[in-house]
């Protein structure tokens, strides 16, 4: 699929410096690699054995064969609303809007089909990884006199150095920061994912569900002996702990459902308020901390808190859709 490009009559007569638009992380709160890798394993769990050949190939190979394979519907995207609106208001004001990513190049096409607002789509392919300094020599070639950018990531730096307008979106402080040093700073769009939302994805309200572990030794009238209230304790926080790790795990399996939701969009993962790679990164780690604690359990425990994740698990990605 290769580049939307205009006419050089229609091109002329937009201004000279055409603002270039980073996709992942900025136009949309989320990376469309991991989309693309979430939607393809959960089709065919297989294709995680084939990921590791693509990744020897190169990261564009990777991007392109997930591309290839997966649905996206780039309606329900988390785009970054603020943004929009901004670059809509740019296009009617005779801007030129690129939208330039590292994201393969059919689903850069997508976006911009969808939203309709972009004159000039780049993107990677199977044979080019198009960021940071190749994305750069890219613009240059193609707008010799001149671009403005926006972008997230530290690895924008090398196209803000060369860019007239420097704009971020969804960047870290210490992005900003360095940015900032750098020269004037026309625009920030909102920050990047907050630990807020990390524990709002966890369900902290629902540990309480768990105190129910305490009802025997209260009903015992041994709600105050330590060596029957430490082992409790313990099986608690291990519970509730593997219970935000389920959590996590089944809002990821179901982000495009709950997009498409009235009020699950807004939950983290969906909104884009908290990434793909940090919630599979908690769900390993709230497990991983979990199954520590049940190793200085009773056995008892061990197989009631096993049973418990197997069953919670079986739920999330079979017995719910048949329900």
């Amino acid at each position: 699929m290769s580049p939307v490009v205009l006419p050089e009559a229609e091109a002329s007569t937009f201004f000279n410096a055409p603002l270039c638009v980073d996709l992942d992380g900025t136009l949309i709160r989320s990376d469309l690699l991991f989309e693309t890798f979430l939607s393809v394993s959960k089709q065919n769990p297989a294709v995680l054995f084939l990921c590791v050949g693509w990744v020897w190939c190169g990261r564009s190979v990777l991007k392109a064969e997930l591309a290839s394979r997966a649905v996206v519907n780039f309606a329900t995207l988390p785009y970054n609303q603020e943004l929009l609106e901004y670059l809509r208001a740019e296009k009617a004001a005779g801007c030129r809007l690129v939208l330039a990513t590292a994201s393969d190049l059919r689903l850069a096409n997508g976006v911009a089909s969808h939203l309709g607002i972009f004159d000039q789509v780049v993107g990677s392919d199977a044979n080019t990884n198009l960021k940071g300094q190749a994305k750069r020599a890219l613009l240059q070639k193609l707008f010799p006199q001149g671009y403005d950018y926006i972008g997230n990531s530290s690895q924008d730096f090398p196209l803000w150095e060369c860019a007239g307008r420097r704009l971020v979106a969804n960047a870290s402080p210490s992005v900003v920061r360095r940015l900032q040093a750098m020269g004037p700073l026309e625009r920030v769009f909102e920050g990047a994912e907050l630990p807020g939302n990390f524990a709002r994805a966890m369900r902290l309200d629902h540990w309480s569900k768990n105190l129910l572990l305490f009802v025997p030794l209260v009903a015992a009238h041994k709600i105050l002996n330590r060596d029957c209230i430490l082992p409790v304790i313990g099986a608690f926080v291990a519970f509730s702990m593997t219970e935000s790790s389920v959590y996590l795990l089944d809002d990821l399996l179901d982000i495009e459902a709950d997009r498409l939701h009235r009020t699950k969009c807004r939950r983290p993962i969906a909104a884009g308020l908290l990434s793909i790679p940090a919630a599979v990164c908690g769900a390993l780690g709230l497990l991983a901390v979990a199954a520590l604690l049940c190793l200085a359990l009773p056995v008892a425990v061990r197989w009631m808190w096993i049973t418990y994740y197997c069953v919670a698990v079986a739920y999330s990605c079979r017995r719910k859709q048949k329900l």
